[in-house]
């Protein structure tokens, strides 16, 4: 371990009460191939058919490169995270995340970890590297990683997924920490998604051009929807939001979730 890695450690062990899901792993990666296990963190509040469809837009991209995707994990954030007044509650966006992969029949897993970290009795917002890390040490040390199709044990490659919005604002300490950088892009790497609409490309590897070998872009899925207008379209009691799975759609209804009470 790192000397960075090391002072991710207190307080956030707790694998015990939120085992991380392991049952659609691929576990014999081609031994030509990088295995990558893919992470993407969020409130999911609520979650899309546009996040299902970045993992499977990855998958597609990462045939044609030097990683192979062995598995893939959706990690929604904790209730404590309250720069964003527009969560609902940690237990419903798991069950909609929950929803929307079985609604899919997706390859991907919910870790419920970071929704439910606590210290003491206080619920955590856990910074990004602490999910990376946890899920690092699950897969290559508790595991062991993977045995390739030659017969040699190899070491998942954890990778974050996510978009380029996101990824462009890697120089603005409000939003990263510049240790937060190089172990997120540097020691684990990131598939990036084109949002052509909300940034350059370009401009976003420029920004990150000392870890290039180390991410992998992902096309654009199409015309970007903001996660906040469709808040705003439930607030207002729309019916048919084709963005939204249907078995999540049917979930708010019967839970009465974004309510006109509450912020989008």
């Amino acid at each position: 371990m790192s000397s960075d890695q090391g002072k991710f450690t207190r307080g956030w062990w707790l694998s015990d009460r939120c085992p991380l899901p392991v049952d659609k792993l691929n576990t014999r990666p081609r031994p030509d191939k990088t295995p990558v296990v893919l992470v993407a963190t969020g409130c999911f509040s609520p979650v899309t058919n546009a996040h299902i469809q970045l993992f499977e837009a990855a998958r597609a991209e990462a045939a044609d490169s030097h990683f192979q995707i062995m598995g893939c994990y959706i990690s929604p954030c904790s209730d404590a995270c309250g720069r964003w007044p527009h969560l609902e509650s940690a237990r419903h966006r798991i069950e909609m995340c929950a929803r929307a992969i079985e609604e899919r029949n997706a390859d991907i897993m919910v870790d419920k970890w970071e929704a439910r970290r606590r210290e003491g009795r206080e619920r955590v917002c856990s910074p990004l590297v602490d999910v990376l890390t946890r899920i690092d040490k699950e897969i290559n040390v508790v595991r062991g990683g993977f045995v390739n199709t030659a017969g040699a044990t190899v070491r998942a490659h954890i990778m974050l997924l996510l978009g380029a919005d996101l990824a462009i604002s890697v120089d603005n300490p409000a939003v990263w920490k510049p240790e937060d950088v190089r172990m997120a892009m540097g020691h684990f790497g990131a598939f990036i998604v084109d949002r052509p609409e909300r940034c350059d490309i370009e401009d976003v590897l420029a920004k990150l051009q000392d870890y290039v070998d180390n991410m992998c872009i992902v096309p654009s899925l199409g015309p970007d929807v903001r996660s906040r207008t469709l808040r705003q379209q439930l607030w207002n009691d729309v019916e048919d939001i084709p963005e939204i799975p249907e078995s999540v759609a049917k979930y708010i209804k019967q839970n009465r979730l974004y309510q006109p009470e509450k912020p989008y």
